[in-house]
């Protein structure tokens, strides 16, 4: 594994706000305060979201940390996003 680090980056409607530079394998997203991240409860975010993985090859893999846990991925080029239930490959500059 190299030693990129990786940063996330919300959406404007969400504030914009970056974080990072994360250096470590997992990078776990949620409302509760011992996520790497934490936002507000009410943007309908569960105590562990998501956990993004950073792969040996640096691609990053999306895990919603349960099927209810309402993760949706923006493909490159895609004008729809897509509903991810399970742990799914994401490539650099597409949005979760």
């Amino acid at each position: 594994m190299s030693s990129l680090a990786v940063y996330l980056q919300l959406t404007p409607e969400f504030g914009g706000t970056r974080f990072g530079p994360f250096e470590q394998v997992e990078v776990r997203l949620g409302s509760d305060s011992n996520c790497d991240i934490t936002l507000n409860a009410d943007l309908g975010i569960e105590a562990v979201h998501v956990s993004i993985m950073r792969q040996p090859d640096d691609s990053l893999i999306v895990a919603p940390a349960h099927r209810t846990a309402g993760v949706y991925l923006w493909r490159a080029r895609s004008r729809k996003p897509t509903l991810v239930s399970t742990a799914t490959a994401c490539r650099s500059g597409e949005s979760f």
